[in-house]
């Protein structure tokens, strides 16, 4: 987390996660503070069902997930919610399914 200032990174983009129960980590910009933060997301381990069903079960599940401050967490780019459901479950090839 923080500021990234020793090497530059792709922002957006999915990488293998330096934690060891996570999948995938990206690199955003924080809107408030003007830092590049990590999203770590995806239990490492856990291998998905990626069945029709499955998918459409899982989003429309955590669709309701809402931060602190009241805001669905599906579109806030500062969560892992947002970026597991486009990047594990490709949110946008199944959105017809919810």
């Amino acid at each position: 987390m923080g500021l990234m200032t020793k090497r530059a990174v792709k922002l957006n983009k999915p990488y293998p996660s330096t934690r060891r129960d996570k999948k995938s980590m990206v690199f955003v910009i924080n809107p408030r503070t003007k830092r590049i933060n990590t999203i770590h997301f995806g239990q490492k381990g856990y291998r998905h069902n990626y069945s029709q069903k499955a998918r459409a079960m899982y989003l429309a599940r955590n669709a309701g997930i809402r931060n602190k401050r009241g805001k669905l967490t599906k579109d806030d780019p500062m969560s892992a919610n947002y970026w597991s459901r486009r990047i594990n479950w490709r949110y946008r090839k199944w959105k017809k399914y919810l």
